[in-house]
C-alpha cells in the first residue's frame, strides 16, 4: 500500500506541477473518494496522509473522502456532496473491492458459487 501511495505522489507531482504553478493564490485541491482503501483509519496509514505529508509546505489541499463498505452505489449517493461540492482540481476514485464481495454482506452468506 505504501508504495503505491508513494508512486502516486510521484506522478501526481510529475504531472501536475504545472496546474499547482497556476494555482498560485487558490489551493491545489485533491479529493481522495473511495471505500476502505481511501478511508481514515485508526493507527493505518493511507495514501492520502502519504499525499497529504508530500504535499506538505505546498499550496494544496488533500481531503480523505473515503468511507469503508462502501460500494459504488453508495460513490454515486455522496459524489455531490463529497467530491463535487469541494471544487476540487483533482480526484483519485477507488471503489469496486466491496462490489466484487457483495455476497459476503447478504444474510445467510452466498457459499459455493462456483458449480
Amino acid at each position: 500500500m505504501k508504495t503505491n501511495a508513494i508512486g502516486i505522489s510521484i506522478l501526481l507531482m510529475l504531472h501536475c506541477g504545472t496546474l499547482f504553478a497556476q494555482h498560485e493564490t487558490k489551493k491545489f485541491t485533491i479529493v481522495a473518494f473511495g471505500d476502505s482503501i481511501t478511508a481514515p483509519r485508526k493507527n493505518i496509514v493511507v495514501y492520502s496522509d502519504l499525499l497529504r505529508k508530500e504535499f506538505a509546505g505546498k499550496n494544496v489541499d488533500v481531503i480523505n473522502a473515503g468511507i469503508g463498505g462502501n460500494t459504488t452505489a453508495h460513490a454515486l449517493a455522496r459524489f455531490e456532496k463529497d467530491v463535487l461540492a469541494r471544487d476540487p482540481d483533482l480526484v483519485i476514485m477507488q471503489f469496486g473491492n466491496n462490489d466484487s464481495s457483495i455476497d459476503v454482506w447478504k444474510e445467510p452468506h452466498a457459499e459455493n458459487l462456483c458449480v
